[in-house]
């Protein structure tokens, strides 16, 4: 390991190492909960992949209510973007992660909650006394639709996408 002012990382040695040792790590977690099992305690570490906002808020409610129940599991939760969790999956870093539809290929999935897009209008605006509206109606009452593209608004560009106008 190298010191600096600035912190530490690995020499090239220990870049090599760090991989084989993260699988014995693994290695002796897994035979440790498999022992435990043999001798009937629930025991584990489960590992989580999950963006920034389902962790903050999603996740503890259900996690805290899952240590209720089993209080020998613990958890890890890794956070990431989806690119990041798919890799996690793929590569064994976490045990399951949440990600959305189109990061799913090569994935065994369970749709764990089907979220609602709310369209939040003036009380005296065309749109407003309505209990549904597609987003074709949103797009035609609309003079000015703006989108950015980024974060949490990538679904709504994407509901808009799929418009055939």
């Amino acid at each position: 390991m190298k010191r600096s002012r600035t912190g530490a990382s690995l020499t090239p040695a220990g870049q090599k190492l760090y991989p084989h040792f993260q699988n014995i790590l693994r290695q002796y977690t897994d035979t440790k909960v498999i022992a435990d099992q043999i001798n009937g305690l629930e025991t584990g570490i489960v590992k989580i992949g999950a963006i920034n906002s389902l962790s903050r808020y999603w996740l503890p409610g259900l996690i805290r209510g899952f240590e209720r129940l089993h209080p020998n599991i613990h958890f890890t939760l890794y956070q990431g973007d989806y690119d990041e969790i798919r890799e996690d999956i793929r590569s064994g870093k976490v045990d399951l992660g949440f990600l959305k539809p189109p990061y799913t290929n090569g994935f065994k999935t369970s749709p764990l909650k089907i979220e609602q897009l709310l369209a939040i209008v003036p009380a005296n605006h065309p749109l407003a006394k309505a209990n549904n509206v597609s987003m074709t109606e949103i797009y035609k009452t609309f003079d000015n639709i703006i989108l950015i593209p980024e974060g949490s608004h990538s679904s709504v560009l994407e509901a808009f996408n799929c418009l055939d106008i």
